[in-house]
């Protein structure tokens, strides 16, 4: 979580919805998909993660996940070989 944001204010579980919705948006095959979330313990904390269209980095599928979550927003790049689950790109 990104430290003294909305993010930081989800809960466990809110966390867990939010990743869900982003992984959701990573395999929706139509680009820019409104994915919405809510923190089930505090339902003032929702968002919304939306994934840009696919791009290929070497052998592997790339895309960005725009997420919005109150005033905050994050960009976060995530790739995957074919076949293999989305893994947060290290830079």
């Amino acid at each position: 979580m990104i430290a003294n944001t909305t993010y930081s204010r989800l809960s466990k579980r809110g966390v867990q919805a939010r990743q869900k919705e982003v992984m959701n948006a990573l395999d929706d095959a139509a680009p820019m998909t409104p994915h919405s979330y809510t923190d089930p313990e505090d339902s003032s904390l929702n968002g919304v993660a939306k994934a840009q269209p696919m791009y290929v980095d070497g052998e592997r599928e790339c895309r960005v996940v725009e997420d919005q979550l109150g005033t905050d927003q994050s960009l976060v790049t995530y790739c995957r070989k074919p076949g293999e689950e989305w893994k947060l790109k290290k830079l």
